[in-house]
């Protein structure tokens, strides 16, 4: 999940915090649309009680461009 937020030790910027998602080998996970929606609302609201924290989401990346963009 493509995430940023406030920087913790350069304060005004922004910085990538993307969130990996795996399950263990042999287990099948579905990641529908509202665990999509319940991990959007978590995280958008996960540091509410901090002053200026700004966090946004972007999208959920299919396993094969997630292991590209980890690899790069």
């Amino acid at each position: 999940m493509e995430q940023t937020e406030s920087s913790w030790e350069r304060p005004g910027e922004q910085e990538e915090d993307h969130t990996v998602l795996a399950t263990l080998i042999g287990e099948n996970t579905v990641i529908d649309e509202a665990f999509k929606a319940s991990m959007r609302e978590f995280v958008l609201h996960i540091f509410d009680h901090i002053p200026g924290k700004k966090t946004t989401v972007g999208d959920f990346l299919e396993k094969e461009a997630a292991i590209q963009y980890i690899n790069n």
